[in-house]
């Protein structure tokens, strides 16, 4: 006879005159206190529906396995394993229903924003009826006479949130309206700045521009995984440099003392990329743990940032981030072949889109804000439009499946007119008026990112041993800048910075330096 509860036989044994099981009566009287229920049958339980049995008292033998100090250890391990083992399965139990509650909680979200478009358009079907009523007061083969539109109305139920986000007729979540206007405005003020602004190149002749040479070395991260993949100049003080390497690091740093002001531990596993807002003591860095994360920091260059922010919809690694024009937003691609857009002050995610099957290596925002470019690890190259959420222009269909075929990079002209993509073999550069072939590309071995300075006349290229830069204005070829036997280490290079006015490059490399290139005077 065995205890109901733990399984063994047990010492003080007694019988539940309610149900007739078994139990140890130290167990049985613990669960009663704490539940008034039997534990198998779950009735109403009480101390005197319990019936103690009678035994004979005998001293047990011990087992041979718990006669010496040794086979203790052992028993000891073994149950120790045996819990260990449970405790997992636990842990994967909780994990399991955790996803199953965040996605029913995605698909009741998605069943409002449904139910809010269907209202929003019966409303708007009523009201243009009404004021058919109003202008012509037909009946039967016209619109609706006065009193049926009025009888119609009566039994319409008022809504009190119209600001979600609604769904087009393809299941994608749009942005809210109050989100597309503000894109819209910004647009608006960028497109006319754009046209009246003067392009002011940086000035340097071809001559001086092949003069670039290393002006400083400086050491920033360390670690076992030190490479660099993201380097940001502060929009307020072109001296501070804010680098972010795969040893899981953000580094802010001052290139005139070389000294490092903050270091942030900003994720649990290597970073991929860093944005820092124009405006706003802001950055947001993203890592191959899934996750994106927003930080902020006070206006000393010493306070500690804090994580205010973290988006973890994504169920691969980030790839890439890009800041909206109108800088309350910023957008996440991933492997996980999907992109989102996101309040930047939240956090919450807006909208989210997906095409295919392969992930998203890289991803750009157009400079009016109206459009954006993915960039996908089979080649595939697609501009979407932003408030429809959709695919717009599909520049490239899909052409591998190996690394070398992946969109590693892309960025937009200032001028807007231009896009360039960069692969392991190819620089392209795309005139988005005209569509469907590059107007011109460039060779490269091993490429690592491109990029375009202030001006949009300057594109920088990157590859591991050597950075090119190509005149887009007069689509000349490109410009040899450097190449890395020129620099102090022979490290392969990784990222590439083009100061305003071409001031200086900045370059990150594998082993977690920055080389900055100047004009020697």
């Amino acid at each position: 006879m065995y205890c109901a509860i733990s399984g063994v036989v047990p010492d003080e044994p007694v019988v539940s005159k309610k149900s007739g099981h078994l139990f140890e009566k130290r167990l049985i009287l613990k669960h009663i206190q704490t539940t008034g229920k039997c534990p198998v049958t779950d009735e109403d339980l009480t101390e005197q529906d319990l019936i103690a049995v009678q035994e004979n008292v005998i001293v047990r033998p011990r087992t041979s396995s718990a006669t010496s100090i040794p086979s203790l250890l052992s028993l000891f391990q073994s149950e120790w394993d045996s819990v260990v083992s449970e405790m997992y399965q636990l842990k994967k139990q909780l994990h399991d229903t955790k996803q199953q509650l965040a996605q029913a909680l995605y698909e009741n979200d998605a069943a409002k924003r449904v139910i809010a478009r269907l209202l929003k358009e019966r409303d708007e079907a009523l009201e243009l009826a009404k004021q058919g009523t109003t202008n012509t007061g037909t009946t039967t083969n016209g619109a609706m006479n006065r009193e049926t539109a009025e009888d119609v109305n009566n039994t319409v139920h008022n809504e009190e949130d119209f600001n979600m986000e609604v769904e087009d007729n393809t299941g994608v979540v749009l942005l809210p309206p109050l989100v597309l206007e503000q894109i819209d405005k910004t647009s608006q003020e960028l497109i006319s700045y754009r046209k009246n602004r003067k392009v002011s190149a940086s000035g340097i002749s071809k001559e001086r521009m092949e003069s670039y040479r290393e002006e400083k070395n400086l050491k920033v991260h360390t670690g076992k995984e030190k490479e660099i993949v993201a380097l940001s100049q502060s929009p307020k003080d072109s001296s501070l440099l804010f680098s972010a390497g795969k040893d899981k690091t953000v580094k802010l740093f001052t290139l005139e003392t070389e000294k490092t002001l903050i270091s942030v531990s900003a994720h649990k596993a290597p970073l991929t990329d860093l944005v820092v807002h124009p405006n706003e003591n802001i950055f947001i860095t993203s890592s191959i743990d899934n996750t994106a994360v927003v930080w902020h920091w006070g206006n000393g260059d010493k306070s500690k940032p804090k994580a205010s922010n973290t988006v973890n919809i994504h169920e691969g690694a980030v790839t890439q981030l890009s800041l909206h024009p109108c800088l309350s937003y910023f957008v996440t691609a991933s492997e996980d072949c999907t992109w989102a857009f996101h309040d930047l002050e939240s956090g919450d995610c807006l909208s989210r889109a997906t095409k295919g099957s392969t992930g998203i290596a890289s991803i750009g925002i157009h400079p009016d804000g109206l459009i954006l470019g993915t960039g996908f690890s089979n080649g595939e190259l697609n501009i979407w439009d932003i408030r429809e959420m959709k695919v717009a222009l599909s520049i490239r269909e899909s052409s591998s499946v190996d690394d070398t075929a992946k969109i590693s990079s892309l960025s937009f002209s200032e001028n807007g007119y231009h896009m360039a993509s960069m692969n392991h073999t190819l620089v392209e550069l795309w005139d988005l008026r005209k569509p469907g072939t590059a107007i011109r590309n460039w060779n490269v071995v091993e490429g690592r990112k491109c990029c375009f300075d202030s001006s949009g006349v300057y594109l920088g290229v990157l590859c591991a041993n050597e950075v090119k830069i190509m005149e887009t204005k007069k689509g000349l070829e490109g410009l040899n800048i450097v190449s890395s036997r020129d620099l102090s280490s022979n490290d392969s290079l990784t990222t590439i910075l083009l100061a305003k006015d071409m001031e200086r490059i900045i370059l990150g490399d594998v082993k977690g330096c920055i080389h900055v290139l100047n004009i020697p005077e």
